[in-house]
C-alpha cells in the first residue's frame, strides 16, 4: 500500500495510507464535517470533553467576523471555500480511550477517529459525502500525544485539541494537500 505523510509538530511521521482517493481540489467548495470527540474511561470514571462546543465551532468556521471559511476564501482568492450549507458539526461522541497513567491516555488518533466516525454513521451522518473529517479532541490530548493539531496530507482526517481558528485552518490545509513550507 501507499504511504502518506502525517505532520506532527515539526516531526514527519509516516503512517500507512488508507484508501481515500485524492484530496479535495483547492479550487472548489470543500465539504467539512466537524466531529466533536469526548475521550472516556468508564472503569476509572474519567471523561474528557471536546475543546469546543458546537456553537463555538460554527462561529469559528462560518459566523464570526473573521472565520475559517473567510480565511480559505482570502488565501485562495475566492477559488476555495468551506460553505456553511455544505458543512456539518456533530457530536460530541464518547470514544473509549486506554489510559497510560493516572491522567493520560495512550495516543491513538486513528482509533479515536474511527470510533467517532462509526458513532456518527450510526447516528445517520453521511460521512462519505464530506471531503474533510475534522476531529475536535479534548484539550488533554495534547499532553497524551505531544501535538496541538494533526492533519493527513491529502487524506480526510485532521485533529485539533483547541478552539483556535488558525490551528483548524492549518490542519485542514494538510487535508487538501499542503505540506509545511520550507526555506
Amino acid at each position: 500500500p501507499g504511504k502518506t505523510e502525517i505532520l506532527v509538530s515539526n516531526i514527519d511521521v509516516i503512517h500507512e495510507k488508507r484508501s481515500y482517493g485524492n484530496a479535495p481540489p483547492m479550487a472548489a467548495p470543500i465539504r467539512v464535517l466537524v466531529l466533536l470527540v469526548s475521550l472516556t474511561d468508564p472503569a476509572a470514571n474519567i471523561t474528557r470533553l471536546p475543546a469546543c462546543t458546537a456553537s463555538t465551532v460554527v462561529s469559528n468556521f462560518w459566523d464570526a467576523p473573521v472565520n475559517i471559511d473567510g480565511m480559505y476564501r482570502f488565501a485562495s482568492r475566492n477559488l476555495s471555500s468551506l460553505p456553511k450549507p455544505l458543512g456539518l458539526v456533530v457530536g460530541p461522541y464518547l470514544v473509549p480511550a486506554v489510559r497510560s497513567g493516572v491522567t493520560t491516555f495512550l495516543c491513538d488518533p486513528f482509533a479515536w477517529a474511527q470510533a467517532a466516525q462509526d458513532a456518527a454513521i450510526a447516528a445517520g451522518v453521511p460521512l462519505m459525502t464530506f471531503d474533510i473529517w475534522h476531529h475536535v479532541m479534548p484539550p488533554g490530548s495534547a499532553t497524551d500525544c505531544g501535538w496541538g493539531g494533526l492533519g493527513e496530507i491529502a487524506g480526510p482526517n485532521s485533529w485539533v485539541v483547541d478552539c483556535s481558528k488558525s490551528t483548524s485552518a492549518h490542519e485542514m490545509g494538510h487535508n487538501i494537500g499542503f505540506s509545511h513550507a520550507s526555506a
